[in-house]
């Protein structure tokens, strides 16, 4: 849940907006549901666009040039905050004592990036965290906030212990994941990773590219990579569709 979805409530009139109490993330919404306590963890939240990353506050201002309400803002945790014990309920349904409920950094990639060893601060270290898509960044001690990170699509995000992290959000797994899931669907059948790997190895020099290129959402098309089964097995194409999507580098530009 970020801006996007709350603006996209806001143009819609819809219900989560008009009588939704408190914005809770999948991982505030488990640490409610154990403790009682409805709060928002930090590194989660600089990921949703609301958030003041110098002075580790929402940023209020940014709801209100848009006209939507802030009332639903809670209360920001740290990674690594007491949120409290677990609720009696919940003791007394699994029989066990009363145990703290720590919050972690719930943004996977700041948990992922916050377990990189990267122990010699004097050193110009990178790195990459692949996935879905694949995030590309450096840990730094506060927030770069300038018209150069800016310009240049990087963004800054919490990670745990205070730190932060400077990053760019760059196409990763997804393009063939999509590809995937249609060659399945016109095979009729599912086609297991190792034997894409096993194709792809041995089909030669690549004789197309897919340019990833920022669009508006509208324009997005539901799926990419409709290309036919005889293309998935190395042989010429007759065409190769170029998909467009909104990349998440959109996303990070904004967050700066």
């Amino acid at each position: 849940m970020g801006l996007y979805q709350l603006f996209s409530f806001r143009q819609d009139n819809a219900p989560e907006l008009r009588e939704g109490h408190r914005l809770l993330m999948i991982a505030d919404l488990f640490n409610y549901l154990l403790t009682g306590r409805a709060c928002n963890e930090y590194s989660a939240v600089t990921m949703s666009l609301l958030c003041n990353q110098k002075a580790k506050t929402w940023e209020k201002g940014i709801l209100s040039r848009l006209g939507i309400p802030d009332t639903f803002l809670g209360e920001l945790v740290m990674p690594g905050d007491l949120i409290g014990p677990t609720q009696q309920q919940v003791c007394g349904e699994l029989g066990i004592p009363a145990l703290p409920v720590i919050a972690a950094a719930a943004h996977d990639t700041a948990s992922a990036v916050t377990g990189i060893p990267m122990v010699d601060g004097a050193k110009n270290q990178a790195f990459i965290s692949t996935g879905t898509w694949s995030i590309t960044g450096a840990e730094t001690r506060d927030p770069i906030v300038t018209d150069a990170v800016f310009d240049a699509g990087y963004g800054n995000n919490a990670m745990a212990d205070g730190r932060s992290m400077l990053v760019n959000y760059i196409s990763g797994l997804w393009i063939v994941q999509q590809c995937r899931q249609r060659w399945m669907e016109d095979a009729g059948k599912d086609i297991p990773w190792d034997e894409i790997i096993h194709r792809s190895e041995g089909s030669g020099p690549a004789l197309r590219h897919i340019s990833m290129s920022m669009t508006p959402a509208s324009r997005c098309p539901t799926r990419t990579c409709p290309v036919s089964s005889w293309t998935f097995a190395g042989r010429r194409a007759k065409t190769w569709r170029t998909p467009s999507v909104l990349s998440p580098a959109a996303c990070t530009r904004a967050s700066c």
